[in-house]
């Protein structure tokens, strides 16, 4: 009888060990893919500013783009360029 109740408490510290195995792996997971998340735009809108300097043209264009993806109007390159220098713009701010 005693081995039979050692056997189930057993099981059941099992069964609540990988339940919560299974939690944390979850939410880390989760916290990863946000930081993922981050990293990605931050490294995206590095991309757009290097590009802003180095390539004017191809930076509206891929300005134009993402706001395209976004089902937003286009911007005018008229006013893209008054802005190219200004380091406070927010055009491809979320």
């Amino acid at each position: 009888m005693v081995t039979l109740v050692f056997g189930w408490a057993l099981v059941a510290v099992g069964v609540a060990c990988i339940c919560y195995v299974a939690y944390c792996s979850y939410r880390n997971g989760r916290q990863l893919a946000q930081g993922w998340s981050k990293l990605k735009k931050m490294q995206r809108k590095e991309w757009l500013a290097r590009l802003r300097h180095r390539d004017f043209e191809a930076f509206c264009i891929e300005v134009n783009n993402q706001r395209a993806e976004k089902k937003q109007p286009p911007i005018p390159v008229e006013l893209l360029q008054k802005v190219r220098y200004n380091l406070m713009y927010t055009i491809d701010e979320d």
